[in-house]
């Protein structure tokens, strides 16, 4: 077992993502004793992410973003229905692509120079209980397979272990994700002739991504992220692979592919409880992704800044339960109550067919026109009035909230 500190802590954060590392660097800005743990060798390896998320001044609300992190800034974005109708709307700074591994890596940096003790290559293999109440974890090293398990206590346990999470299950909060809330990705990062232009590029239609979407996002100079996200439940049984391999081809077929990357996005309404005695969960663990996109990044640390600043209030009160419970109610009131319009509005157009997605870009773009400025009352109308009273209905609402809540 890689030497720990201690055995003992104020808190435990299990995942070294964007959720666990702010919520680890919140903690031990507080002056807590803190552990961070990952299951993986390297901080931010592999990346399992399209990269894009919020602009750079949202990303410093919780940390300061060097320049090698972010490989492109996101000046808009591109639609294309099925039909192959193209529209698109200019959005100048509203977002950034990230080099994930270092952007991981360094926020985990972060937290170990506020005080936060980091250690990688060590997985929770279960919880600590005295009755309802965790109260710590059982670890082991995972490159000393017949080494017995450790236990590690701590006042508070942090379940940021992704959307794979076991802590939340293990816990008994109502964590397990539906079949149909799991969009099965799979993307490549090319070399494309194609050079970036600060627009992320979005594929609909049902032979491009049945169930959900697909997308080519510019990393920088002739570096795109092209994949998709599929409803399994609805592909035929025909894996992500084909349709991914597909819009590759569509998007440049003489392109280089240099890697492959496959994982998981999901989307699910708020979860009825993400707290309990002695444990609190963030980030993709407690289903906190935008459920239309299945982009996370941005939330998690919304979510973790929350329940950081609870959590250390609680500890040093020693009354936490109550301040996990605030954390709950800041989360829905910021972004939760979002997020499950989000979900409304998904549940609808990813099962829409084709006509009726080419039907409602159509209008949208039309509407788009509108809005810049060659406003015709009565052809304005008539476009609001042609859109599917079902997406009218959930697009009334969402309530304004920062523009990153989309990524």
């Amino acid at each position: 077992m890689p030497h720990l500190q201690k055995q003992e802590y104020d808190a435990i954060v299990a995942g070294a993502g964007p959720a666990g590392s702010i919520m680890a660097l919140v903690l031990a800005d507080a002056g807590l004793d803190v552990l961070l743990l990952e299951k993986r060798d390297e901080i931010g390896i592999p990346v399992r992410c399209a990269e894009a998320t919020g602009s750079r001044a949202e990303l410093e609300r919780f940390v300061d973003v060097p320049d090698e992190w972010i490989t492109d800034t996101i000046d808009g974005a591109r639609l294309i229905s099925p039909g192959g109708r193209m529209f698109e709307k200019s959005f100048p700074g509203v977002g950034v692509m990230l080099d994930r591994t270092r952007f991981d890596a360094g926020l985990a940096a972060a937290a170990a120079a506020k005080g936060a003790e980091v250690r990688t290559g060590i997985e929770v293999t279960g919880l600590l209980r005295d009755g309802e109440r965790v109260t710590g974890v059982t670890v082991r090293d995972n490159h000393a397979k017949t080494a017995p398990d450790i236990a590690l206590r701590a006042r508070l346990v942090v379940g940021a272990d992704g959307v794979e999470s076991l802590i939340g299950r293990w816990a008994g909060l109502p964590t397990l994700w539906k079949s149909t809330q799991i969009f099965s990705c799979l993307e490549a990062k090319v070399k494309s002739r194609r050079e970036g232009d600060g627009v992320l590029e979005f594929y609909f239609g049902n032979d491009v991504a049945p169930g959900g979407y697909g997308w080519a996002f510019p990393g920088g100079g002739p570096i795109w992220n092209v994949g998709v996200g599929i409803d399994a439940t609805r592909s035929g049984r025909v894996p992500a692979g084909p349709f991914a391999e597909r819009l590759i081809d569509r998007f440049d077929p003489d392109c280089e592919k240099i890697e492959w990357l496959g994982g998981a996005a999901c989307k699910s309404p708020s979860l009825a409880k993400i707290y309990g005695e002695g444990i609190v969960l963030v980030g993709d663990a407690a289903h906190q992704p935008n459920p239309l996109t299945g982009g996370g990044i941005m939330n998690a640390m919304e979510a973790a800044a929350i329940a950081g600043e609870c959590a250390a209030a609680g500890l040093r009160s020693g009354n936490l339960t109550p301040e996990l419970a605030r954390y709950q109610k800041e989360w829905h009131r910021n972004v939760g109550r979002v997020n499950d319009v989000y979900y409304r509005m998904a549940e609808l157009v990813y099962r829409y067919s084709d006509d009726q997605l080419d039907h409602l870009c159509e209008r949208i773009a039309s509407l788009l026109d509108h809005q810049s400025g060659r406003v015709r009352p009565l052809l304005f109308l008539r476009d609001l009035l042609s859109l599917p009273r079902d997406f009218v209905l959930a697009s009334l609402r969402i309530i304004p909230v920062n523009r990153w809540a989309i990524f």
